[in-house]
């Protein structure tokens, strides 16, 4: 059996066809690449074959990619240049074919798959959803190995190619066909009319066909505007530019992609270019930044098939109710809203004045705008999508809802009583959930009848941007019902993570220490630029006093006085927080436009610190007795990510979350914490649990018993053990 099968016509077209044996998606694996070699061979100077097509007999997929096991198996640098030299050897093998070759591309066509796609003289697409294109290689710390860097840049020119290679985000097949990436799209009920008229057209004109034509007066007038007018090296400065402010020079991949690309792009040298793109390749795919991006790709897989649900399987294959409903239209509902709309899911929004349901639509309607100005939706299309969205002030309508999610103000005993109002009005099998970010789920639910159907679905702010969602599951929440919120939020476009029901759940729980320790710093040292500064250069995307501003102070402190309330000393809030919480309500961040920092006209750039904080600072260490004192960088550093490491034990040792992968996933999508470094639990790996534990002893002695080590990683550390094998 085979892999690739091989097809060959009368009129002397053959067809290689990619249909990896048991596999849903095909892959460029070692052993299909040496497949793929020795069809190359026998294709070779066959003089009965006149023109070659690659295609694949997979449904919504041409080829994905490399097998990205082997290249997470790699382990030095000569098993790397092996492996890499080997695949371009390959598809250059198919570059020089003296015959045309014509890649048909039906579904995704990424990174490995792209650059065989690029081996080939022309390439046809097939229009729909399923068919986009992309080298996502930076995005596992690696660049294109098997001659991306090269072919895509002489196609399509500098600007474009560098779009695709440094951000690793694929394009549709329109943008495709617009720069140059395909030279012909098609509908699939007219594919094979319009590859046999494409077919005859390269046969019968040869060198001379249209397309051809058209690609080489596209080149001509990109040499003129990249080279004689020198643009493409305002086009490198620039692009270096972005990277330097998306990244801070934390990921080293696209700054090697682009590297790569000056060195090489528009210099008649092919060989040499292909060897510089090998070196790049091999130098990242050997270093911890890939194996922790890598590590996460698999993990985010295994998040997508699970179920949530611990060896059970449910006869429904993807959860998505006609009819939703939000109560509560605020900023926060309102995104909810959008989001059921945006993904075609009628939506009834609820709240109790007409005012507050105008907050919601312009939370919508203001996402909405922003699709349509970087051109992700059209007018129509928006319009259709509005079209999802009713109101009401009262449960009018709500007889036919099947999914309601609750998003009203963090009261315990509101949210109770609306519930309990709630499930009077909706059918029997409705699901309802509440969008709490720390109140008990189990509480909540005392005021219903069918509890089993209830559970927590804690959304992150911005819901169009933050991709987490934290399923949160109560004492009595039923199997099925876990598994359709977990199905619906993976249907959203979500990453759903199902979290025992405790306080604060999982990334709270986790990142409010975290944000207090900064503050117990603060009031220590008052240096709110340097520990802003210094988290940043760990990797954080803000420091924690910026986070709060855009949290809200009084958000933060709410959820703060909630965990001090379940688990005492070890959470109390610093005097800092509480005293502006409690005294100084003008200064509750970008929303009051004064905070840590001074938040003028909404500006997220040049932010001056506000000098009131400081003035605060001084009073309290009077009256509360602290003394001001010089703290080491490093243990700034450390006191933050030491108490955040210790909860995230805790949170495993207690089964909050399923595993150490999982929760590092969670910290990541719902906090930003820094994905190179793996997850907060992998550094802990990475610097040695006993390191972690040697540290936490020391600020527990010198500090406070905040620090006091859990008995999960006390007895890691005794045992040598990691998160992670």
């Amino acid at each position: 059996m085979s892999n690739i099968k091989f097809f060959l016509d009368k009129n002397g077209v053959a067809n290689l066809e990619f249909d990896l044996l048991d596999q849903k998606v095909n892959i460029l694996s070692k052993d299909v690449l040496a497949e793929l070699e020795s069809s190359l061979n026998a294709i070779d100077g066959n003089k009965a074959i006149r023109i070659l097509l690659i295609s694949s007999a997979k449904k919504d997929n041409f080829i994905a990619g490399a097998d990205i096991n082997e290249i997470k198996d790699i382990k030095d640098i000569a098993e790397a240049k092996n492996k890499v030299t080997r695949g371009q050897n390959i598809l250059s093998k198919l570059a020089n074919l003296k015959i045309p070759t014509i890649a048909v591309i039906n579904g995704s066509c990424l990174g490995g798959g792209l650059e065989l796609a690029l081996a080939c003289k022309y390439r046809v697409a097939v229009i729909g959803k399923k068919t986009l294109m992309g080298l996502p290689e930076v995005n596992l710390g690696i660049i294109p190995g098997f001659g991306g860097t090269q072919r895509l840049p002489k196609l399509v020119g500098a600007t474009e190619s560098l779009k695709i290679i440094l951000s690793g985000k694929p394009i549709d097949v329109n943008k495709a066909f617009k720069i140059g990436l395909v030279d012909l799209i098609s509908h699939k009920e007219f594919l094979e009319e319009n590859l046999t008229k494409f077919v005859t057209e390269i046969i019968e004109k040869e060198n001379k066909n249209q397309f051809l034509v058209n690609r080489n007066s596209a080149a001509k007038k990109r040499f003129i505007f990249e080279s004689i007018l020198l643009v493409k090296y305002f086009i490198y400065y620039f692009a270096s530019k972005d990277l330097w402010e998306k990244t801070k020079g934390k990921y080293p991949a696209p700054f090697y992609a682009l590297e790569v690309v000056k060195r090489t792009y528009g210099n008649t040298y092919s060989n040499k270019g292909f060897a510089i793109e090998v070196e790049a390749f091999c130098e990242l795919v050997i270093g911890n930044i890939c194996k922790n991006l890598i590590d996460l790709f698999f993990i985010s897989e295994k998040i997508k098939k699970d179920s949530g649900i611990i060896g059970k399987e449910f006869d429904f294959k993807e959860y998505s109710p006609k009819n939703a409903a939000v109560i509560g239209a605020g900023v926060m509902g309102g995104g909810i809203a959008w989001l059921f709309a945006n993904n075609d899911i009628n939506v009834r929004i609820k709240d109790v004045s007409q005012k507050a349901i105008s907050i919601g639509y312009n939370q919508i309607f203001k996402v909405f705008d922003q699709l349509k100005k970087i051109k992700k939706l059209t007018k129509s299309q928006i319009d259709i999508k509005s079209s999802k969205v009713t109101s009401s002030l009262d449960f009018n309508g709500f007889a036919n809802v099947d999914f309601i999610v609750e998003a009203v103000v963090e009261n315990l005993t509101i949210k109770k009583n609306l519930i309990s109002e709630l499930e009077k009005k909706v059918p029997g099998n409705a699901i309802i959930v509440s969008n709490t970010s720390s109140l008990s789920i189990d509480k909540m639910s005392e005021s219903l009848t069918y509890p089993e159907r209830f559970a927590g679905m804690h959304f992150f702010n911005p819901v169009n941007k933050m991709p987490l969602v934290e399923v949160i599951r109560g004492k009595k929440t039923s199997d099925v019902t876990i598994a359709k919120v977990v199905s619906l939020a993976k249907s959203l476009g979500k990453t759903p993570i199902v979290v025992k029901d405790k306080a604060g759940f999982l990334v709270n729980r986790i990142l409010l220490p975290y944000m207090n320790e900064a503050s117990y710093i603060l009031q220590e040292n008052n240096d709110i630029g340097l520990i802003d500064k210094l988290i940043e250069d760990f990797g954080m995307p803000m420091g924690p006093f910026l986070l709060a501003d855009v949290v809200g102070i009084d958000v933060g402190c709410k959820v703060a006085l909630l965990l001090e309330e379940n688990f005492h000393e070890r959470m109390r809030v610093s005097d800092l927080l509480m005293e502006i919480y409690l005294n100084h309500k003008n200064l509750l961040g970008k929303k009051t436009e004064k905070g840590f920092y001074i938040h003028e006209n909404n500006s997220s750039t040049n932010l001056k610190i506000n000098p009131e904080i400081s003035e605060i600072i001084k009073k309290l260490q009077i009256s509360k007795n602290i003394t001001s004192q010089y703290i080491l960088e490093k243990d700034i550093v450390e006191r933050c990510f030491m108490i955040m490491i210790n909860e995230a034990a805790r949170c495993i040792e207690e089964g909050i979350v399923k595993d150490a992968q999982y929760l590092d996933m969670a910290m990541i999508m719902g906090t930003g914490f820094p994905a190179f470094r793996g997850g907060i639990l992998k550094y802990a790996d990475n610097i040695g649990i006993s390191k972690v534990v040697e540290n936490l002893n020391k600020f527990q002695d010198k500090i406070s018993q905040r620090f006091e080590v859990c008995d999960l990683l006390n007895e890691m550390s005794s045992k040598n053990q990691r998160f992670y094998n």
